[in-house]
């Protein structure tokens, strides 16, 4: 049995794109607006038999005379449920039919509402049945409170299941520039339900009791579950249509191929950092200088590798002695002729224009 169940709500298969273009246009037009019309109307609705027992307990209280304790049991028991189903049904959502998941949730819902709404005849009818079950009150609660409590936790479970499929639908159908917009006007289902089942509920429970409050929303919820099985659709390519990045962006290809030039040029970039990196480190490694020298004697240019220790080198031409300064100390000008004067056999740029001129 339980096979049968996972298999019915199993996620349909790929179909091939046959469709031309417009075809295609036309459908996702088409899907798009089913898929956000039962997302939007199918959560507010949720609301309807989620809300709705919040105006209903001071009725249930002045009915029963329950404490505020037995109240907040009752209360609390969606909330253990729903926390549990959130966690749980959001990974088997992701395996199954969004259409079916979502409207097998608002169905069970809804009953789960309409048999808390008949709980008192519902009870009155099993113990007249089996008079025995009056020990459940020695466990401290009554059994009105406790299949009240039930119903309300069963409801929890498959509240927690109307979300993930919603969540599923509305990421496949819509693509990344666009969840943005479409995920802030669906959000405000929210706000609309709450607002409804409060309405709701205020109008019912003065009128007809506190057990109006959850039959009606329940009976609602049993006709929108036709509009979700009919309007509710899994991913695009379950009914022959393309990604909803091929459709929208029409670039699938073209983003994976950016996608891969700019790994390459990551890639490329990370190995020219390296090769400056190995060259930054050989340069300061290095204890000596390459330099480029002009020998004051005869001109000749060479270049030789010196570090800060030197304070001479000889000319590879000429064989004079050139001194070196690393004091970094230019106080003193240089001659028209470039020569400080320092240099051994020389007498200084003047000397030598003393000596031109006589």
């Amino acid at each position: 049995m339980l096979k049968a169940i996972g298999n019915y709500f199993k996620a349909p298969p790929i179909l091939p794109v046959t469709d031309e273009k417009e075809v295609i246009d036309k459908k996702y037009k088409k899907y798009r607006i089913d898929v956000f019309s039962a997302s939007f109307i199918g959560y507010t609705v949720f609301h309807l038999t989620k809300k709705n027992i919040g105006p209903a307990l001071p009725a249930i209280q002045e009915e029963f005379g329950y404490s505020n304790l037995q109240l907040g049991l009752l209360g609390s028991s969606l909330y253990f449920t729903y926390a549990f189903g959130k966690f749980i049904n959001g990974m088997i959502a992701d395996k199954a039919d969004a259409k079916k998941f979502m409207t097998a949730a608002l169905m069970i819902s809804a009953l789960s509402n309409i048999l808390l709404g008949f709980s008192p005849q519902l009870v009155n009818m099993i113990v007249s049945v089996f008079p025995n079950l009056e020990f459940i009150e020695t466990l401290g609660q009554p059994l009105l409170l406790l299949v009240m409590a039930f119903c309300w936790g069963v409801n929890g479970w498959f509240q927690s299941m109307g979300f993930p499929g919603i969540a599923k639908s509305l990421a496949f159908w819509w693509s990344n520039k666009e969840r943005g917009t479409v995920w802030s006007l669906w959000t405000t289902s929210h706000q609309l339900g709450t607002c409804l089942a409060f309405v709701l509920a205020g109008y019912l429970i003065p009128r007809l009791g506190w057990q109006a409050a959850f039959i009606v929303p329940g009976v609602i919820n049993l006709i929108v579950c036709i509009y979700l099985y009919t309007h509710m659709h899994d991913k695009p390519e379950s009914l022959g249509l393309p990604d909803v990045e091929i459709f929208k962006e029409g670039k699938k290809e073209e983003v994976e191929e950016l996608e891969k030039r700019q790994q390459e040029i990551e890639r490329k970039m990370s190995k020219m950092q390296s090769v400056i990196d190995n060259i930054e480190k050989d340069i300061y490694a290095e204890d000596g200088f390459d330099f480029e020298i002009v020998c004051p004697y005869c001109n000749h240019e060479f270049i030789i590798d010196v570090d800060e220790n030197k304070t001479e080198i000889e000319c590879p031409e000429c064989n004079n002695l050139i001194e070196l300064d690393w004091s970094g100390d230019v106080d003193d000008e240089p001659s028209a002729g470039g020569c400080l004067g320092d240099c051994h056999g020389c007498h200084g740029c003047g000397s030598e224009d003393e000596d031109d001129d006589m």
